[in-house]
């Protein structure tokens, strides 16, 4: 398709390298490398980084699988299509080794970062576009921190809807063309913000989230979660950073730039809220026998990968779901780190919550539907 031999370009996406093989027109190959510009690196220090540099073709002969994109548009079209494509082979690489973030990216001065959590559609790309010319620009699709707190840069184009357009239209425009402020080269988390856009709002507010709202809120704006090692145990020691979780509510995202920068003062002071207290929780070693739910069986929590609790809200990790719970859900799964009878759960639910005269029943109903949920399980000791 190209008119000459395809050109390569080497670019670092979220801590991964990929050497571009761009087989499409001179034209469609001089716009990506516009676009891309900020994310390229030389070619010798991503073959030397870690995971090492392999190869994303973007071709109509490409036939399948994670490096490379099959082209069936030229012009704008591709463009959206490519970054798309390239994204996901990169959070396919970076599955189970970073805690990734659907999140736009924005660095402050001494490098700490604030990370604004959003689903497709919902402001992620303008919040960078505003933002942005105010502090560096990271990303505005996908966050990637490490273990230690750095973050992995993603300076993709931005991913923008025209006025009056179809909103799966976006056209890549790169951070250069937009006027954005370069990132810090060494980013760290600073805060996670979560947004929500909120037409009725009648101005802008930086509020303070309790944590198992969060993290439930949250979860769902990341990739590959459960393949981490204490998956919600690193979340939750990202969004506690900075003071938070912090949830901006706003009607339109050019009236929040004095928050995020006033945020961002307070994290280069060392100012803001007292730290969410919170802890870590274990599940049960896995019981293969199953019984009914006997008024003489006893009841230990079930297997799971990893379980947080705060504020009486417990927020817990299996291998195919992450499962909420409140109130008396969470008082009798809390109680069942040993063994317990539906007695001794009769008593911890009044202790806890408040006698009832339907108190056993409630707590028969609960019991049943955790262990519906595999949350809890019948011990055999």
């Amino acid at each position: 398709m190209s008119e000459s031999a395809p050109e390569t370009l080497v670019v670092s996406t979220i801590g991964v390298h990929w050497r571009l093989i761009l087989d499409v027109p001179s034209a469609d190959r001089a716009r990506i490398a516009r676009n891309w510009s900020r994310a390229v690196v030389a070619p010798e220090r991503a073959i030397a980084a870690p995971g090492g540099l392999e190869d994303f073709v973007v071709s109509p002969a490409f036939t399948g699988g994670l490096g490379g994109m099959t082209v069936d548009t030229l012009g704008e079209g591709l463009d959206y299509a490519f970054s798309r494509s390239l994204t996901m082979a990169s959070i396919k690489r970076r599955a189970g080794g970073a805690l990734m973030f659907h999140a736009a990216g924005l660095t402050a001065p001494d490098g700490q970062a604030i990370v604004l959590v959003a689903g497709s559609g919902t402001g992620k790309s303008t919040a960078s576009r505003i933002l942005g010319r105010s502090l560096g620009y990271l990303s505005d699709e996908t966050v990637a921190v490490e273990d230690d707190g750095r973050i992995a840069a993603y300076a993709k184009p931005l991913s923008l809807i025209p006025p009056d357009a179809d909103p799966l239209a976006k056209l890549e425009t790169g951070p250069d063309d937009l006027g954005l402020l370069p990132a810090h080269p060494d980013p760290r988390l600073g805060a996670v913000v979560m947004l929500e856009r909120d037409a009725a709002c009648p101005e802008p507010v930086l509020e303070p989230v309790a944590l198992i709202d969060a993290l439930a809120g949250i979860t769902p704006q990341t990739s590959s979660l459960l393949l981490l090692d204490r998956p919600l145990q690193r979340l939750a020691e990202a969004v506690c950073r900075g003071g938070g979780p912090w949830r901006l509510r706003y009607p339109e995202i050019s009236q929040c730039v004095a928050l995020i920068t006033g945020l961002v003062d307070d994290l280069t002071h060392g100012r803001g809220p007292d730290p969410i207290q919170w802890r870590a929780a274990r599940g049960g070693p896995e019981v293969r026998e199953r019984h009914p739910n006997q008024v003489d069986a006893r009841y230990q929590r079930g297997p799971c990968l990893d379980a947080v609790e705060s504020e009486g809200s417990v927020l817990i990790a299996s291998s195919a779901a992450i499962m909420r719970l409140d109130g008396l859900g969470a008082a009798l799964w809390l109680a069942c780190a040993a063994p317990r009878t539906q007695a001794d759960l009769v008593a911890v639910a009044e202790r806890e919550l408040g006698a009832h005269p339907e108190a056993p029943a409630l707590v028969r109903g609960a019991v049943s539907a955790l262990l519906e949920a595999e949350v809890l399980q019948i011990s055999t000791t």
